[in-house]
Formats: structure tokens, C-alpha cells, sequence
């Protein structure tokens, strides 16, 4: 016959304590960490620590408590020094001192007190993450901390103040896992675990309500300190480099979702402009600050809506339907746009910056958090007009006079700069024999336009000469050349995007053709239901823009075909494909969190308190009626006389006070539903006699009272009130006799 488990001592709960306050802030940081809102070595190195100490709870008490006070001091004036140095950043002084603090408390045994507050702490860098990041990622964090939240509330609650305060070294010596486990089985009442997930889901419901009738407000802009930048990846910068995109396309995070209504307004392929390049100098795109004419070529709006009429060529024939993007964070400042559009609008008042000469959008820094914007009236088939710039691309006067010449600031002056390269007399002699060879090139007569024509020509020759392939590393190969992408297109190996899109742009500059680095993402991949395209890093692309004869920019993308499989070959390693529907789904959450919680805002509650209205008028209807109904039934008394006030009042109250009702009802049911779910054993301290003693003296009161008594049952009252445990009568048979006695004199 198996022994029974033993019950769970004083020290066992300790230890409960112990290893939930180390899982919440695990929780707490996790989050922390992986949002980026710091990623320090002292958070590092605390997530580690707690990791172990869940296996190895020794390693909490290496330092003896009498250093506590000292190293509080310490702690008191480094926080103070920091916070007075980095005052303007406030951010990053206050999660070091939290970070600071928890160490303080993780290197020694806690008592209930010092758990208690790291609790609460836990709940503010929780907190702190919902304010600086606005990922999914806040919510489960919420619902994973609120049941172990409510198990630490109830173990300090139900402490007796005489057991000990905190753990020892002595209480991991004979301690053993699969022992303590089977205690625990045990020990642990079946309502228990309903009545946590109730405190949970009330903790819940309430932080969902306060979420609903909070006025709507965005912290970041009356505290700046508080937003966190991002960092950009290195083929979305100012700054481009031969290889940034293949670094890109090995990441198989998202990049950013649309939300589309209509899934058939979306190109097969579609491409998504970012950000535009005209500067090339060895291996290198970067954009120029300088105009040949003086023309300001960014404009600044701090605003939450902008317009893009003056951007489109026909803004009355726009007409198309609202894409939500969901830009995640760390991506980019520039925006993906995949074409014209009427309006585009944020949520809160940003500093966009808009490029009129590129037609490119982009926010004042990459934000480590999610962007989402709204394009109004997309058109992913019309491109955005040329700027009064390009313009000067058709004068032959202008470019008669700049093509001659070849000083430094003409050749980073833009549009001279989408003419030009800076080449050694060598690789400009050998563009110089390519591009007469692409001349020389028969017509097929299928297009009327020389620039496209010589543009398939260009495609051609680098499809017959290079292969494409995402793990090439192209090398030099000729000695008289000293720029890399020369060098590429002589040695006839394979290489990435972006090899394809730099070469296309050398040869049409050569041939006196304007054209200019393109980078930003192309394709992306439908959930199941149609609903939602979500684009990944896999899928950034670079692609060029050629200048053709009718004024316009002509995207063209010499990447051989097939690039995108390739791409999904290398993922195929990395994303089980069998568990589609799962991603799809999660794909879905996420959609929803987007919509319903981040895209929560002023007109948002305002449609919702709409609703309710009309909802409460449907259901006031019939509640006027009925009180009109039991207005009848007292014939003899006017409804004035019955209330007090006008005929018509009646109908108004009653629906007025039922929200009250409700509320009072609901409150109520809860009440009996925790006590019901609570068992005596939880309801009552844990000092059984104590509380068998408290009873009894209230019994004895009553009793006593009564006209007539039993002495028997006086003196085993108040044996069990005053006497020694060891001479008790059976108090649940005592306590039933008296409770008897009482209602047979109370008839």
C-alpha cells in the first residue's frame, strides 16, 4: 500500500513563492528583451540568471542578507548619477535602475514582502512594454503573468506570521523534485486552479474595459524620450552597398502586412518602392543632396494625413480601396508604397518626410515598433508622375551642356547623377564597347520606342552572360578594373538582385539613358482566406527605373526569373511548410490584434459608443413598453400618483437604472462564485485552531443569549473556546448542536 503524501510545509510554499516570482520576471523580461527595447548585457546576463535558478535555486543565496542595506546605497546613488547624466533619455536610465533593482533583489532569498514588489515591478516593465511596443507579444505576456500573479497573491495572504520569512541554503539540502511534485498533486484542491482562472479572467475583462473608456492618447509625442529607435536594415539606408540585399533575403521574419479588401486590385507581382538611389561610386548607391537647380527636394509635414494629389497625373480618376499596412519594426524609416495613391494617413501625428523628386515617404527615424498607416484610393498600376526636375532630362540644351562635363559636384547633382558614374578611364572604355555591341543588336520591330528597346537588349545580354543564384559571392576576376561591379560584369559569374539592377544602371548611363537604384521588396504571400499579404525580408528585391521618351520612369527588373524560388528553396529549410494552416492562423491573430487593439483610437471609441447607443435603444423599446404594462395593472392610481412624477416618467427611469441593476447583479453572482469555487480550507487560515476557537466564541455569544440553554453544550463551547486542544469535544457535532439550538428558539 502506497503512503500517503505528507501536506505542504511552511518551506514547500516558500518555495512555490520562489520559483513563480522567478517565472514572472522571466516574463517581464523576455518581453523587454525581445521587442528590443534594450538588449544590454545586464539584461542579458539577469534573463540568464533567473534561467538557472529555476533549475538550480542555490545560486540565488550566494551572498548573506547583511549586505543588503550597503548595496541598496550603492544602488540609491548610482541611479541618481545615471538619471543626472542621461537626463534628456530618460528611457534607458529607468530600465537600467529596474534592471539594477531586480539584481539587488535576485542575489538574495526574498521575503513576502520583497516578492510583493517585484511582482508589482514585473507588472510595470509588462507595462512599459505595452506602451513602447504595441506587438502581440504585450498580450500574451498579460495573460501568462495574471494567473501567476493571482497564485502570489494568495500564498502571501494565506502566510502564517509564524513561519519563516524567507529560504535558506538549509532548505535545498534534502530537498527532492519528484517528491515535492507528488506533495504538490496532492495538496492542490481541483477548485483551486477554477478559481485562478477566474481571478484571471476578472483581471482581464477589467483591463479590457479600462482599455475601452481610456481617452485615447499617445505617449510618445508628449514624451519623446520614450520612443525607441530602431535600426535600419543595411539594405534600407541612404547608404548602399553591393551584397545588402542578399543579407536581407536570408531573414524569413515578416517585414510588413497588408490588409486589402479586394484581393484582385493587387498586382500578381507586385513591388513594393521604398527607397530610390541615383549616386553611384565604386560598388556603391547612396542618394544625393544636391540639385542642379535649387529646388527643396524634402518637405517636412508633422502631421497624421497627407495628400499625394500633386504626385499623381489624373487625381480625379482615383477611386481604388484602402490598403492598412502593418510595417513591423526595425525595418525601415521609408515606407512601402506600391504605387499612386490619394492619401496616405497614420494614427498619430508623425514628421513624415516626403521626396518629391523620388516620390518616396519616409518617417523622421526607423522605429523599433510597429508603423501603421493607411494608403487611401491605391492605384498599384499607376506610378507616380516625374518631378519638375526630370524635366530637365528632355531638354537637349541642358543636357548637351552637363554631359560635357565631369567635375565632382556635377556628377552627385541630381539629375546629372542619373547620367553619370564615377568609372576609370578603363571600365568606362569597356562600358563604352558593351553598350555598341547592345547597339549593333537588330530590332525585332515590337517596340516602337528605342530607350525600351535597348532596355530588353540590356536584360538580354545580362541573362545570356550571368546566373542568378542567392549564395554566390561574385569576386574580381579582371585586374585592370578597379570598380566591383566592372569587375562582375567582365568575369561573367552569377550573382544577386541587386548585381543584375547595378549593371542594368551602368549600361543605360552609358548609352545616355537616365536611370537610377531602386530597393524595397517584391512579392509577398496570401493567408487562406485572401484577406491579409504579408510580406517577408525574403522577399527585398532591388530593381532599377530607366527615364524613357515620354517623360516617365519605367521600373525595370533584369533579375532573371525564377529569383523568387530560389528564395523560397532557401526557406524551405527554415518554415515547415506542412504547418501553413498554422501560420496562417497565427497570420489571422495578429490581423485582428492590428485592427482591434493597436488600430484602436478617438474615432474607433467613438464608433463603438455609437453602437452601444443604438443597441440600448433597441432594447429600451420594449422596456418602456413593459412599464406601461405595469402601469395598468393599478387601476385605481394614475401613474403620476404611483411614482411621483409625470406619466412619461416611468418609461424614462427603468431603463435608466438598469445598468445599475446589471451591475449590482453582476457583482453579486461573482461574490457567490468565489466563494463557491474557494474551498474551506482556502477560506479559512491556515491555523486550524485558531479559527475553531474564533467560532466558537461567537456561537458561545449567541448562545448565551438564549432563554433557555443547555449547560452541557455551554461547557463544550466554551472547552473549545478556552480549554487545551487535547480535551475537545468534536467541534463540527458542537458547532451543529448550537447552530440547531438557535433556530429551534428563535420559533
Amino acid at each position: 500500500m502506497a503512503t500517503p503524501a505528507p501536506p505542504l510545509s511552511s518551506t514547500d510554499l516558500l518555495r512555490i513563492r520562489f520559483w513563480l516570482t522567478q517565472t514572472v520576471l522571466l516574463i517581464a523580461l523576455g518581453g523587454i528583451l525581445s521587442e528590443g527595447i534594450s538588449q544590454s548585457p545586464l539584461l542579458i546576463a539577469l534573463i540568464v540568471f533567473l534561467g538557472l535558478s529555476l533549475a538550480f535555486p542555490r545560486i540565488t543565496g550566494l551572498l548573506s542578507r547583511r549586505w543588503m542595506p550597503a548595496l541598496s546605497v550603492v544602488l540609491i546613488g548610482g541611479i541618481v548619477i545615471d538619471v543626472a547624466l542621461h537626463w534628456p533619455a530618460i528611457l534607458d536610465p529607468m530600465l537600467r535602475a529596474g534592471l539594477l533593482i531586480l539584481w539587488t533583489r535576485t542575489l538574495f532569498y526574498r521575503t513576502a514582502r520583497e516578492s510583493m514588489q517585484l511582482l508589482f515591478l514585473a507588472l510595470f516593465l509588462i507595462m512599459l512594454n505595452g506602451v513602447l511596443s504595441i506587438s502581440i507579444s504585450y498580450a500574451v505576456q498579460l495573460i501568462a503573468f495574471s494567473p501567476l500573479a493571482m497564485i502570489l497573491l494568495m500564498l502571501n495572504s494565506m502566510r502564517n506570521p509564524a513561519d519563516p520569512e524567507c529560504l535558506t541554503h538549509a532548505d535545498w539540502r534534502s530537498f527532492q523534485a519528484t517528491r515535492f511534485l507528488r506533495q504538490l498533486r496532492h495538496a492542490i484542491h481541483p477548485h483551486l486552479f477554477a478559481l485562478i482562472a477566474l481571478c484571471a479572467v476578472f483581471m482581464l475583462l477589467s483591463i479590457s474595459l479600462i482599455f475601452l473608456v481610456l481617452p485615447r492618447f499617445h505617449l510618445r509625442q508628449w514624451l519623446p524620450s520614450l520612443s525607441v529607435p530602431g535600426v535600419a536594415l543595411s539594405g534600407f539606408s541612404e547608404q548602399f552597398s553591393l551584397g545588402a540585399v542578399r543579407q536581407i533575403v536570408l531573414d524569413p521574419s515578416v517585414a510588413f502586412r497588408v490588409e486589402i479588401p479586394n484581393p484582385d486590385s493587387l498586382p500578381a507581382n507586385p513591388y513594393w518602392r521604398m527607397l530610390v538611389l541615383d549616386v553611384y561610386e565604386n560598388g556603391q548607391f547612396f542618394k544625393s543632396d544636391k540639385t542642379a537647380q535649387r529646388l527643396r527636394s524634402t518637405e517636412l509635414f508633422e502631421s497624421d494625413h497627407f495628400l499625394s494629389n500633386r504626385m499623381i497625373e489624373d487625381p480625379q480618376s482615383f477611386s481604388g480601396e484602402n490598403w492598412d499596412v502593418f510595417l513591423e519594426g526595425s525595418v525601415s524609416r521609408f515606407l512601402p508604397i506600391p504605387g499612386s495613391f490619394r492619401a496616405i494617413q497614420f494614427q498619430s501625428v508623425q514628421l513624415l518626410t516626403i521626396d518629391p523628386v523620388f516620390s518616396t515617404f519616409s518617417l523622421r527615424q526607423p522605429s523599433s515598433q510597429l508603423t501603421t498607416f493607411r494608403l487611401r484610393h491605391v492605384d498599384a498600376d499607376t506610378p507616380f508622375r516625374a518631378s519638375a526636375l526630370d524635366a530637365l532630362l528632355t531638354d537637349p540644351e541642358w543636357r548637351a551642356i552637363q554631359l560635357q562635363s565631369n567635375d565632382a559636384q556635377s556628377l552627385t547633382e541630381y539629375p546629372q547623377s542619373t547620367l553619370s558614374a564615377r568609372l576609370s578611364t578603363a571600365d568606362a572604355n569597356y562600358l563604352a564597347e558593351v553598350v555598341e555591341q547592345l547597339r549593333s543588336v537588330p530590332n525585332d520591330g515590337s517596340l516602337n520606342d528605342p530607350t525600351r528597346a535597348y532596355v530588353n537588349h540590356v536584360i538580354r545580354y545580362l541573362h545570356d552572360r550571368h546566373s542568378y543564384s542567392l549564395r554566390a559571392t561574385p569576386g574580381r576576376s579582371s585586374a585592370s578594373s578597379r570598380d566591383p561591379m566592372i569587375a562582375w560584369m567582365q568575369s561573367g559569374s552569377s550573382g544577386h538582385c541587386e548585381y543584375f539592377a547595378a549593371a542594368a544602371v551602368l549600361l543605360c548611363r552609358a548609352n545616355g539613358i537616365p536611370a537610377r537604384m531602386v530597393t524595397g521588396f517584391a512579392g509577398g504571400e496570401w493567408n487562406r482566406d485572401r484577406t491579409l499579404f504579408t510580406v517577408r525580408n525574403l522577399h527585398a528585391h532591388a530593381w532599377c527605373e530607366v527615364f524613357d521618351l515620354s517623360g516617365q520612369w519605367l521600373r525595370v527588373d533584369p533579375t532573371p526569373p525564377g529569383w523568387q524560388a530560389a528564395h523560397n528553396l532557401e526557406d524551405e529549410g527554415s518554415f515547415a511548410r506542412g504547418f501553413a494552416f498554422w501560420q496562417d492562423w497565427i497570420e489571422s491573430l495578429k490581423l485582428q490584434y492590428y485592427r482591434h487593439v493597436v488600430g484602436f483610437d478617438g474615432q474607433s471609441q467613438f464608433d463603438l459608443a455609437h453602437q452601444l447607443a443604438q443597441q440600448w435603444r433597441k432594447l429600451s423599446d420594449p422596456l418602456q413598453r413593459l412599464s406601461r404594462t405595469w402601469g395598468r395593472w393599478f387601476p385605481n392610481q394614475s401613474p403620476s400618483e404611483q411614482t411621483g412624477f409625470d406619466s412619461e416618467q416611468p418609461s424614462r427611469e427603468l431603463p435608466q437604472l438598469l445598468p445599475l441593476l446589471g451591475f449590482a447583479i453582476l457583482t453579486v453572482l461573482f461574490v457567490l462564485l468565489l466563494f463557491t469555487l474557494l474551498p474551506a480550507r482556502l477560506r479559512q487560515p491556515l491555523n486550524r485552531e485558531q479559527h475553531i476557537r474564533q467560532h466558537a466564541g461567537k456561537l458561545l455569544q449567541r448562545y448565551q443569549l438564549l432563554p433557555t440553554s443547555n449547560p452541557q453544550l455551554t461547557l463544550h463551547l466554551q472547552t473549545l473556546r478556552f480549554g487545551p486542544t487535547p480535551s475537545w469535544p468534536d467541534p463540527k457535532t458542537t458547532f451543529h448542536q448550537t447552530r440547531r439550538e438557535i433556530r429551534r428558539n428563535r420559533r
